[in-house]
């Protein structure tokens, strides 16, 4: 279970950034998740992952936000120090490191 507070997963539209983690997480702890909002009806979002830290992200998508729900997005992972776009029908998304991703800023962005 991830190290962030409980509670519903804040919804991005387009132009939202959400940070996903800007502190340790204690180690390979899942973020928190994101609901990308449906524009319309069966269309995809995009989105970016901005991974500032010095670990691998691997995105993880489910149908109900709960961590048994959760899995990798086939095909995407997000070295360290780069921004990989993606897009998913999925409505909720969040990331899992490798390792502890230490101090370095996690973003996602729509």
């Amino acid at each position: 279970m991830g190290l962030y507070a409980a509670g519903t997963a804040p919804g991005m539209y387009p132009g939202d950034t959400v940070v996903l983690s800007n502190a340790s997480l204690g180690g390979a702890n899942a973020t928190q998740a994101v609901a990308p909002c449906v524009s319309i009806a069966g269309a995809p979002a995009n989105l970016t992952i901005v991974n500032k830290s010095a670990a691998t992200l691997t995105v993880q998508t489910a149908a109900v936000d709960a961590d048994a729900n959760y899995v990798p997005l086939q095909g995407i992972t997000v070295p360290a120090n780069s921004a990989v776009p993606f897009s998913t029908t999925s409505p909720f998304v969040r990331v899992l490191p490798a390792s502890d991703p230490g101090t370095g800023v996690i973003t996602i962005c729509r």
